[in-house]
């Protein structure tokens, strides 16, 4: 699959937008995505922002499940809307692991 039709899901510290392709962090404007889904990974960002401290972690263990299950939501909504890239999911904050959609 030709590098352009990849994309990762996931946070960073200060990112507005939690998707990156092959050479890093992209607005997604031009995937064309529906209001609801961008609503949506914007929410998971803030979410991430707002209990996630690079030193201290999760600011409870509910926080870091709510993350992960959002996250897990998130990743075949995206594969569905966007068939022909190969999209994964990278839940550092949590396990450090990564998840193909």
């Amino acid at each position: 699959m030709p590098t352009d039709h990849y994309l990762r899901l996931m946070n960073d510290y200060c990112c507005i937008w939690p998707l990156w392709d092959s050479l890093g962090g992209t607005d997604g404007k031009h995937l064309g995505l529906t209001e609801e889904l961008e609503h949506d990974i914007r929410k998971w960002q803030e979410h991430f922002e707002a209990h996630f401290h690079y030193e201290t972690g999760w600011s409870s263990a509910q926080t870091a499940a709510e993350y992960e299950r959002r996250g897990r939501d998130l990743l075949p909504r995206l594969s569905a809307e966007l068939p022909d890239h190969f999209v994964e999911l990278d839940l550092w904050p949590v396990n450090g692991g990564k998840v193909r959609g």
